[in-house]
């Protein structure tokens, strides 16, 4: 199975980076067959209507790498109660132009961490909304809130035992959802 996994942050940091490289991890466990690849998101431009009829390169190594994975991961930050504007530039880019659009139909399960009590539950709901308008199959259940984050890994970005076996849980269920295509 070829997944594609995307992180709606930039920052070297992101603690959403240290738990989808975890995740990444607890997928290769769970399934040493699946082929994971992890979008660059950063490299797009702006999206820009008149520019979509001549796709810039990073442009077009998202949409081909989209179309050619089987599902996609997305793993995000909350920024002002909403998703990234990074994150939000990579999803327009990948449906344009009209009548292109490369998530159409694409099992996503999708996650996130914070540092706060929420768990970017309303950048997902962003999330989910912007996906269901691209005719995405979005996973409803289980969900993924990592609260608390810097109390759910330590020093090397390995999740703490109690984090590990929820995030194994839904990793399982995320492939499960992955493999019956939606």
């Amino acid at each position: 199975m070829k997944i594609l996994t995307m992180l709606g942050s930039l920052r070297a940091q992101s603690s959403n980076g240290v738990v989808l490289n975890d995740i990444e991890r607890l997928i290769r466990v769970a399934d040493p067959t699946a082929e994971l690849t992890r979008a660059d998101i950063g490299s797009l431009p702006l999206f820009n209507q008149d520019d979509e009829l001549e796709l810039s390169d990073p442009v077009r190594v998202l949409k081909d790498q989209i179309v050619a994975s089987d599902a996609i991961l997305i793993l995000t930050p909350e920024y002002n109660r909403a998703l990234p504007g990074v994150l939000k530039n990579a999803l327009d880019w990948a449906s344009r132009p009209w009548g292109h659009n490369s998530f159409a139909g694409k099992p996503v399960a999708i996650g996130g961490a914070s540092p706060g009590a929420i768990g970017t539950a309303l950048a997902q709901a962003d999330l989910r909304k912007v996906l269901a308008f691209l005719d995405a199959r979005v996973m409803a259940q289980p969900e993924l809130y990592v609260s608390h984050v810097d109390q759910s890994f330590d020093i090397d970005g390995r999740a703490f035992p109690s984090t590990e076996e929820f995030l194994t849980g839904w990793v399982d269920s995320v492939l499960k959802f992955f493999e019956n295509g939606q």
